[in-house]
Order: C-alpha cells, then sequence, then structure tokens
C-alpha cells in the first residue's frame, strides 16, 4: 500500500493483472492492465505463476525477500504446484523461501510428498529436520521460563514433562502453563518448586485434556466467546462473533483479552481486526465440547452474520459461506444456498486455478443437492456435473469420465445442445484419442449427438466436435469418413476465421489423418500450429503441437529439429502439471533415451510412465508400458519374458496391429519359426492390404518384413518390400515412437529375396542414417544383419567385411548392454 500507483506496474512485473485472481482489487490500482486471459484454464494457471514469478522477481529486484510459509501439510495442490514453479524459476531473484511442515501429517498420496521428491533433485534448496526437544532441551526451556537453574527436583519434573509430550514445544508449554495455573508448580523465594512430589504433580493423559482444563479455568463469558469463535473457524472476526452470539461488544473485548493473557488466542496483522487461535489443538477442543444441534445452529447463524457483515465484498467468503451453510441443518432453502455457495465457491477456486480445491467443492455442490431431492432441476444437476467433470479432468482425476457421460446422458434427454456439446468437448484428453487399439464408443455416442443436436449451423464448437470425432474414430473401420470429418472441420475453421478453434482442428486433425503418405501435410500443420500458438498465449495448445511437431520431424528423420521440440515441450509440461501432457512427456523421453542407447535410463522411465498413468486414469498405459518394454527386453535379449504380457496386449486390443506384429518378432527371437508363422498367417491375409493405414502402419510393415525375413517367406518379403520401397528415406516411426530406418528393413527384405546389391545399398544407407542421428543400438542392428547378408552372399572381400561388421556390433553390444546383438553376432562369428 505504500507504494505509489506510478510505480506499481514496475514493482508488480509481468502480467501483473492476472494476479487479480490472487489478491482481487489489484487490478483497480492498474487502469492499464489488459484484460484477465480467457482461455483454457491450464493456459490461464500458466499465466497466473508466471505473474507471481514475475512479482517476486520485480519486487525482489528492490529489496531482497523473504517468503515465509508455514504449515505446508495444510496448503492445498495448487498451491504446492505455485512454490514450485516459483523455486524453479530461472529468474534472477534475492528471495528465500522458507516453508515448515508436519511430516507426520503427510499420507504416502500427499502432494507435499510429490513437491518434496520433485525439489530434492534441484539445486539451492536444502531440507532441515526439526524434532521435538530432547530431555536437556526441556529442561533448558523450564529453567528460562522460571529464571533459574533447575534442582533434582525440577529436573525430575522434566523428564516427566518429556515423557508426556515427547519434547512438542506447544506442549510443554501447555503442561507448564497448566500446572502453574493449578498450583502444582509455585514461585518461592523466586524459585519455581513443585507443591507436592513430582510423582504426585498429576500430569494428565493427552494434550487435549490440558487444553480443555486450560480453556475451563476462564470465565464463562470467555468460554462463550470462544465457543461461537471454534464454530466461526481457526481465525475469526470479533463482528461475526458478536453478532453470531448475540453478545455485547465489552464482554466480546473482556473475554478475547482473557484468552489472550491465557496465551489461547493471538491477534493478527491486518486492516481489519482478526484473531485465531494459537493451535489447531485449542480449536478442535472447544468445538468438540458443542452439543451436535448447537453446532449445527451457530453454523447456520455464523453463515448468516457473514453474509450480512461482508456484503459488499462477498467473493472472499464463499469458502467459509460453503463451509457453515453446508453444516446447517437442512430445509430445502438453506439447501439450496449451501449448494450454491459450494458451487460459487468452486467457480472461485476454478478462476484461481486450484482445480483439486474446485473439484471438492463442485463435488460437495453435488451431494447436498442430490441428498436433498427437493424441487429437483435436471439443468442445475447437469451444470455441477459439467463443472465436477471439468475440474476432475483438470485435476487429474480419471473419474471425469464417468461423471460427464453422466452429464451427457441428462442433457441428451432434455434436448439442452449446449450443454451436451460442451460435456462432449470436455471428455476428452486434447490432442489425442481416448485410449490405444479401441473406440470409446460412448464417447463416440456424445459427440455425433452433440453434432447432430447443433445442427448445420456454422460455429467454434461444431468445428470442435467435428474434429474431435474425427480423431476419436481412428481405431473405426472406416476411415473415409474419418476423413471426411477431419476436412469439414478444417474447412469450417478456415471459414470462421477463429485462430483459437483452427488450431484445436488442426490438433485434433493430425491425429485424424496420420498415416505415411500425410508426412508432408503434417509437417505443414504443425508448422502452421506453432505460429498460431505464438498469438493464442495458450500453452496446453502449445505443448500439444510441439509434441505433434517432434513426431512428424522424427518420421522426417530431422532429429536435430525433433530434439528441440521435445525439449521445448519438456520445458512447457513441467510448468503446466498436466496429467496427460506430463505421461506423454515421460512416454516419449523414454523411448528417445532408447534411442540413444541408455537401455537402464529407458527401463526407469518406462515404469514412471505406467506409475503415472495408472495415477491419472490413463486408459492405454498397460499398452504404452508394454511397447517400451518390448524395445528394451528385445535389446536386453530377454523377450521371453515380454510373451504374457504381449498375448494379453493382443487379446484385449485387437485392433492394435503393432502388438500381434511384435508378438511374431518375440517368436523369432525365441526361434519359434512354426508360433512366428502362425502368427503371420493369421495376419497377413490378402498382402497385408487388410492393415490399417494409420500412424502405426509404417513401424507395422517394416515389423512384418523382420518377420519374414526371419521365416524365408520370399512371396511375402516380395510384398512387404514393395510396399516400403516409397518410404526408403524415412524412419520406421509409429507417432512420437521411432523405430530404425526403412532401408534397414529393407535391406533384410533383398537378402531374403537374393538381391544382394540392393541390400548392401539399403543397410549402406540405413547405417549412414543412424550414424548422423546418434542412434547405436540401430546401427549396432544394421551392422549385424549386413553382415548376415555378405555372409549369405560370400563375394572376394565378404566374409572379412562381415567379420568387421560384426565386430564393430559387437563391440557396442557389449558397451551398451544389448545381450540380444551381442547372442547373434557371436552365432554369426562362429
Amino acid at each position: 500500500d505504500h507504494v505509489a500507483d506510478d510505480e506499481l506496474p514496475s514493482r508488480l512485473g509481468r502480467h501483473a493483472g492476472e494476479l487479480e485472481r490472487l489478491l482481487p482489487g489489484v487490478r483497480e490500482r492498474l487502469p492499464d492492465a489488459p484484460p484477465l486471459l480467457q482461455s483454457d484454464p491450464e493456459t490461464e494457471r500458466y499465466r497466473l505463476f508466471d505473474a507471481v514469478n514475475g512479482w517476486l522477481a520485480a519486487t525482489s529486484g528492490h529489496d531482497p525477500v523473504l517468503l515465509v510459509l508455514d504449515d505446508l501439510q495444510w496448503a492445498a495442490k495448487p498451491t504446492l504446484l505455485l512454490l514450485r514453479h516459483v523455486a524453479r524459476s530461472p529468474e534472477p531473484m534475492r528471495l528465500l523461501i522458507v516453508g515448515t511442515y508436519r511430516d507426520t501429517e503427510l499420507h504416502h498420496d500427499h502432494p507435499l510428498v510429490e513437491l518434496l521428491a520433485d525439489l530434492r533433485r534441484e539445486t539451492g534448496i536444502e531440507r532441515l529436520s526439526l524434532s521435538g526437544f530432547d530431555q536437556r532441551a526441556v529442561a533448558g526451556y523450564i529453567a528460562e521460563v522460571a529464571g533459574h537453574e533447575l534442582d533434582d527436583e525440577g529436573l525430575a519434573l522434566a523428564r516427566a514433562i518429556h515423557s508426556e509430550t515427547e519434547g512438542n514445544p506447544f506442549f510443554v508449554r501447555e503442561i507448564l502453563r497448566h500446572l502453574s495455573e493449578t498450583g502444582a508448580i509455585v514461585q518461592r523465594d523466586g524459585r519455581w518448586v513443585t507443591s507436592t512430589a513430582v510423582e504426585d504433580v498429576g500430569i494428565p493423559e493427552g494434550v487435549r485434556e490440558v487444553v480443555g482444563r486450560r480453556v475451563a479455568r476462564l470465565s464463562s463469558d470467555a468460554n462463550r466467546v470462544l465457543r461461537v469463535a471454534a464454530v466461526v473457524g481457526t481465525e475469526f472476526e470479533l463482528a461475526v462473533i458478536r453478532q453470531a452470539g448475540d453478545i455485547d461488544e465489552e464482554s466480546i473485548f473482556s473475554a478475547v483479552e482473557e484468552a489472550i493473557a491465557a496465551r489461547l488466542v493471538v491477534e493478527t496483522a491486518g486492516p481489519v481486526p482478526r484473531h485465531r487461535f494459537t493451535h489447531a489443538l485449542v480449536r478442535e477442543t472447544l468445538y468438540d465440547q458443542l452439543s451436535a444441534a448447537r453446532r449445527v445452529a451457530l453454523h447456520r447463524r455464523v453463515a448468516e452474520v457473514i453474509e450480512e457483515v461482508h456484503a459488499a465484498a462477498l467473493d472472499d467468503q464463499l469458502p467459509a459461506l460453503a463451509h457453515h451453510w453446508a453444516r446447517a441443518a437442512a430445509p430445502a432453502a438453506e439447501v439450496s444456498r449451501a449448494v450454491e455457495y459450494a458451487r460459487r465457491a468452486g467457480d472461485r477456486a476454478l478462476a484461481q486455478l486450484a482445480h483439486d480445491e474446485a473439484e471438492a467443492y463442485y463435488r460437495q455442490a453435488l451431494e447436498l443437492f442430490d441428498a436433498a431431492r427437493t424441487d429437483f432441476d435436471d439443468t442445475k444437476r447437469i451444470d455441477l456435473l459439467l463443472d465436477l467433470g471439468e475440474a476432475q479432468r483438470l485435476a487429474g482425476q480419471p473419474a471425469h469420465r464417468e461423471t460427464l457421460l453422466e452429464a451427457a446422458r441428462l442433457a441428451r434427454q432434455r434436448n439442452d445442445a449446449e450443454r451436451l456439446a460442451r460435456a462432449a468437448l470436455a471428455n476428452r484428453r486434447g490432442a489425442s484419442f481416448s485410449s490405444m487399439g479401441t473406440v470409446d464408443t460412448e464417447r463416440v455416442a456424445v459427440l455425433e449427438a452433440a453434432i447432430e443436436a447443433l445442427g448445420a449451423i456454422d460455429s467454434p464448437t461444431r468445428a470442435r466436435l467435428l474434429a474431435t470425432l474425427a480423431s476419436e474414430s481412428v481405431w473405426a473401420d472406416n476411415p473415409k469418413r474419418r476423413l471426411a470429418l477431419a476436412n469439414d472441420a478444417l474447412a469450417l475453421a478456415r471459414r470462421l476465421d477463429d485462430d483459437a478453434a483452427l488450431a484445436d482442428v488442426l490438433l485434433n486433425r493430425n491425429i485424424a489423418i496420420s498415416e505415411p503418405d500425410t508426412l508432408d501435410e503434417r509437417l505443414a500443420s504443425t508448422a502452421e500450429l506453432l505460429e498460431l500458438t505464438k498469438h493464442l498465449a495458450d500453452p496446453v495448445t502449445r505443448a500439444q503441437a510441439l509434441w505433434l511437431r517432434y513426431g512428424a520431424t522424427m518420421e522426417a528423420g530431422d532429429f536435430t529439429e525433433a530434439d528441440q521440440r521435445l525439449e521445448d515441450y519438456e520445458r512447457l509440461v513441467d510448468e503446466l502439471s498436466h496429467a496427460f501432457l506430463r505421461y506423454f512427456a515421460l512416454f516419449i523421453r523414454g523411448c528417445r533415451v532408447l534411442v540413444s542407447g541408455r537401455i537402464d535410463e529407458a527401463e526407469r522411465l518406462a515404469a514412471a510412465t505406467l506409475a503415472h498413468g495408472q495415477a491419472t486414469g490413463q486408459p492405454d498405459a498397460p499398452v504404452f508400458f508394454a511397447a517400451q518394454q518390448f524395445d528394451v527386453r528385445f535389446e536386453q535379449g530377454r523377450l521371453g519374458e515380454m510373451e504374457e504380457r504381449l498375448s494379453e496386449v493382443v487379446q484385449r486390443v485387437p485392433l492394435y496391429s503393432l502388438g500381434r506384429a511384435r508378438l511374431a518378432v518375440l517368436h523369432c527371437e525365441l526361434d519359434r519359426p512354426e508360433h512366428a508363422r502362425a502368427v503371420l498367417e493369421a495376419t497377413a491375409t490378402g498382402d497385408f492390404e487388410d492393415l490399417p493405414r494409420d500412424w502405426a502402419w509404417l513401424a507395422v510393415v517394416s515389423l512384418w518384413a523382420a518377420v519374414c525375413s526371419y521365416l524365408g517367406d520370399t512371396p511375402r518379403a516380395a510384398v512387404l518390400y514393395d510396399l516400403l520401397y516409397p518410404y526408403r528415406e524415412r524412419l520406421a516411426t509409429s507417432a512420437v515412437r521411432p523405430n530404425p530406418s526403412v532401408s534397414h528393413y529393407l535391406g533384410m527384405l533383398a537378402t531374403t529375396l537374393g538381391r544382394f546389391e540392393d541390400a548392401a545399398r539399403h543397410f549402406a544407407t540405413a547405417a549412414a542414417r543412424h550414424e548422423t542421428i546418434g542412434a547405436p543400438t540401430w546401427l549396432a542392428r544394421t551392422r549385424l544383419e549386413w553382415a548376415r547378408m555378405l555372409l549369405s552372399r560370400r563375394q572376394v572381400g565378404d566374409v572379412d567385411q562381415a567379420r568387421e561388421l560384426l565386430g564393430q556390433a559387437l563391440d557396442t553390444a557389449r558397451d551398451l548392454g544389448l545381450a540380444n546383438i551381442e547372442r547373434r553376432a557371436v552365432q554369426l562369428l562362429d
């Protein structure tokens, strides 16, 4: 407040106006601030976090700042995410953050546990463990309070107090005060002495009992005031206490002064006089002394008084009002108020980007609404379900799917097109289909119903619905319809001249059209997307654009740009804390690490991807994990361990063609030609023309090339060679998961066909590509197959060249732990 208005913008830093979400009223002093960003909630949260970062950087540029955060075990997840953002900031700041927490209150899935694990890897952060006083420290504290050294009797008392309190400073202090107030210890000749033998002092069991006895010694007026205050909360205003308890002003002042003197209450700094209990245990003790009926009546009265006292600025009181009305009695009118305040508190939490907190308020509102069953209003229930489902999705809770499907069912029953469309668009993961290898028929049905309900009128919502339906239909058996939906969505978005809708459509369309022949189009559209997101100030959309660009450039073999886009993507995801984007970042990095030959790290990242995916309800987490484990176990020569998992994937996700191809490769590696051929015969009907032409087609056909080469199936090898040859300059990628060069597989097929000159050319091309992009595992594999070809051809010099190639492959295999390649190389050398 002491900063002049003309200096305020420089003190608050960039995006100062966004601080309104945390500090209502700040925009009144910033008349030139642009409007609050209105975008995806994750985008808004990112901008708010950046604004807080800028604020702290600007403020600490003027004076060093000490930021103390007490009782972090009570902090909500969004607060902890903001703390992580600030702690990781690369901006120079003269800032020291001191955070305290009680580790005894942290369960295994408490959000602070995750934050502490994250911060452990950061530099400049130190953790100090503080335990209770030991016996010597308790004795020292008592001596300090007494003002003299303790004699044997005093030391015995100190030992007894330490045994009861385990050295907790607050408990030690409370028991000392209790003993003093009851006359168990007294002052004689300037020294504290016990009025009876130490063993007879009678230290009560449990500090709650101590607090209860201390409260009981206060006057009846003080007890009356403090009981009302206990209903209000840990912090309270005297104006609310006075009206809620119908207590005159003088009695209030006297009671509070008495409580302050007893060290049960303290004053807090601020423009409005407020007080708080010295410890949560004090409030809990007082609250527990009230009967259930009295609590209900007081909660109702406190809620009514808060409405009166803060009528001019009720938004700041929404959490308190939601709390008190939810605990009041349940006539229909009061339930309606409780529901409305819980909903408004959820809206406020969502506006402040506190998604977990918003989810709790919306759930509270819905439960109150359903319990009342009075004046049942489907529209209100749909809105509550939509709010709850969106908050759950943003908080990474798997339950969002069913919540939003329920909202959609109700909206369809009421023919409510607007709410149906909102439910359909909220129930998705962004630029991706819902689940690998399956069609989420319920989500697809909702999307189709929403499109029909909206009619043919052009709108951004219709464009988004069409594009989302196209991406959800990736695994459906009607590719022409999928392409038509994607094209209609794009044409509509371009007609509307709406950049946000166009970006959303381009994201989903990239998924819908992803197959080898559209690479040039996808490279162009991802470049357009990245340019669009520069102007949208929407980091979630930009993150999705980055991983799509990574996949396209990786498929084109441009590892330089691909790696840069991956780093950009990971940096952005670190700030966003978005469940699906984080999950995908772990998956992509695990695949990329494996290409570089870091097998152990790839295995660790695969496990981390699975854990995160299961925790946030990603339905394809087991399939993604199976893919990563297959690659790791292949290199380790341990594919036999994958048989059961791969068979489960093939049975559970029949549309996932990569699963069947990998199962056939597994049989080849385990030298089971009959098993491999059985899987091949069940798949290769009609010259492989039944394979879905999708994002995985190139990888699937390449794996079947390896299987046919192993089996020596020349007719099918000829078919596969013709299928793959147009893509000889490409990597056999599947979306963002890189695989060796197509030339590598063409070399294997040419060897099988006895076209050794073609094979040599393809292997040379593949080896050069693998060496250029830094893929030692692929390079070793190509050298191995190249050597196999040379040993089959046996022209002059072929054996020597083969031995040289096998030696190089063997060295790489032993350096990187590639047991599979090592075994095959040794066999060929023998």
